[in-house]
């Protein structure tokens, strides 16, 4: 039986594992010619406006629990840059809402493709218990997330 210290050592021992696997596989993406070209955050946003769809400036800081000004900023810079575009509202001129723009979709897409490459590069090099490892894993996280949410 897994005692309530071993639960939080192990857990403390996967978050450790992640934190490192998570900033290894952003450092490589990073460096891609690509990434230089987008910031993280700037890919956030393209992220939950291709899923979402358009959202006000505020919307968006609150969903990365950033101050409207801070968010504005960086829209600022992706609206100068053509990712996306602002819009105001015909009916309240106070009201601004932000879409992605076709350049900023294929930006998103780029993006996907090529983590997707990386990550199956990582796979083609694992042994298939190594990868029935993973599997199980991910079955085990995604029970959990279902578990959360009901």
């Amino acid at each position: 039986m897994t005692t309530i210290l071993d639960r939080e050592a192990l857990t403390a021992e996967v978050l450790l594992h992640f934190d490192g696997l998570l900033k290894r596989r952003f450092k490589r993406l990073c460096g891609s010619a690509f990434a230089r070209d987008v910031s993280l955050p700037q890919m956030q946003v393209l992220a939950t406006l291709q899923d979402r769809g358009s959202m006000t400036v505020s919307e968006l800081a609150n969903s990365f629990s950033v101050s409207p000004p801070s968010a504005s900023a960086i829209i600022d810079r992706m609206e100068e840059r053509g990712l996306v575009r602002r819009t105001r509202s015909d009916t309240d001129r106070r009201v601004v809402t932000v879409e992605i723009s076709q350049h900023g979709q294929t930006i998103v897409q780029e993006f996907a493709g090529l983590r997707e490459s990386q990550t199956k590069q990582l796979l083609q090099v694992m042994t298939e218990g190594e990868l029935q490892t993973c599997l199980d894993a991910a079955l085990a996280l995604e029970a959990a997330v279902e578990r959360l949410q009901a």
